[in-house]
């Protein structure tokens, strides 16, 4: 199998083979987020990423791929001169009301994960959401503690328990204010967030941790001074409650992306340019959590020139690791695995003691 790399300053990859095209005249509120590509004479390739969509103005505020600094492109001379790149889904930001027992308003925050494929085809129910102002209930299975309550909660269509109503989810008296934003195979929680302003979400938020807090008995100083970014499940901006709450582990399930907290390069070894395979150790780790008798692995870093369609009749996962860098892993296997055989030979090498699977866990962090 050949991987066809196209590079410029920053690596940057793509797919030459995409062909969707958009029209100036096309709403471009849906494009928040989106990347959109064009090669020159050179073959040097240039990536951009639409951070900000302005009203009543034919400019959008835009980064380029792997850099820090935005600056404005007229919207025309994006659609005519650049292609997009298809996004794997999009999150919708939603700060809503919801009326308490005595009548009144109260804000809160949701934030729903929606898979394009599954949209595509009618699907209008979102494939996973994360709101604040609402009791962890996958707490409650864990709690040693009946008396306390934790606060916010992510869950998907497939891992809600089967006595919670999923509506619930999104349920409200009313919505305030509503955005979109386009994500990919590669996006972490700061990339998504980074594409859109967060700002009057992040304000909502932080107004409930301080009541929270003030609730508790903190002074005024005391709140300011507060260090975590959450308690009780209460966070203080948009960041920390989808990190709090493992929204990416979410986003990840849709895109069959399994997070490592070890950098990834340290235990592949390198047969050509660019190409990989697993070390002994990391095929034992390997083996054991996907319960695989994988014997020969195929490690490429993601990249936008990898038409996954070359794939179909391959057996292939996606690794994002410690430096979020996410990999394709194209692996063969032999007859079926032993799962006694796959514990002794994990346990033996110790696997566990070096190698784990990122997780965040919002119950102990402090």
């Amino acid at each position: 199998m050949s991987i066809k790399r196209v590079e410029n300053n920053n690596e940057i990859r793509i797919v030459k083979d995409t062909k969707k095209k958009i029209k100036a005249s096309i709403d471009y509120k849906k494009y928040q987020g989106y990347k959109f590509y064009k090669v020159d004479e050179d073959d040097k390739v240039d990536i951009v990423r639409i951070v900000s969509l302005y009203k009543d103005s034919p400019d959008v505020l835009v980064k380029r791929d792997g850099q820090n600094n935005s600056f404005k492109m007229d919207i025309n001379d994006l659609a005519e001169k650049y292609t997009p790149l298809a996004p794997k889904g999009f999150i919708t930001l939603n700060q809503v009301v919801i009326k308490d027992s005595k009548g009144i308003n109260c804000p809160d925050i949701i934030v729903a994960m929606y898979d394009m494929i599954h949209v595509r085809m009618g699907e209008r129910q979102p494939a996973a959401v994360c709101r604040q102002s609402i009791n962890d209930f996958f707490y409650h299975l864990i709690m040693t503690d009946p008396n306390k309550v934790i606060a916010g909660v992510s869950v998907s269509q497939e891992n809600c328990p089967t006595n919670i109503n999923y509506d619930i989810m999104m349920a409200c008296d009313g919505v305030v204010r509503s955005e979109m934003v386009n994500f990919y195979l590669d996006d972490t929680i700061d990339t998504i967030l980074d594409a859109i302003d967060t700002t009057p979400y992040d304000n909502v938020l932080h107004k409930l941790f301080k009541d929270h807090l003030a609730s508790k008995g903190y002074g005024e100083s005391s709140i300011k001074n507060f260090k975590y970014p959450s308690v009780d499940g209460w966070c203080r901006d948009l960041k920390s409650l989808l990190v709090d709450n493992n929204f990416i582990s979410d986003i990840d399930s849709m895109r069959h992306t399994t997070a490592l907290n070890f950098d990834l390069k340290e235990f592949l070894i390198e047969v050509d340019n660019g190409v990989y395979e697993f070390n002994s150790v990391m095929l034992d780790f390997f083996n054991y959590i996907y319960k695989l008798n994988a014997r020969k692995t195929m490690v490429v870093p993601y990249g936008y020139d990898i038409n996954l369609g070359e794939f179909n009749n391959s057996n292939y996962i996606f690794m994002r690791d410690s430096t979020d860098t996410t990999w394709v892993v194209v692996y063969t296997g032999e007859g079926e695995y032993i799962e006694k055989d796959l514990e002794d030979e994990f346990n033996k090498l110790g696997v566990a003691d070096k190698l784990r699977l990122a997780f965040y866990d919002k119950y102990h962090h402090e």
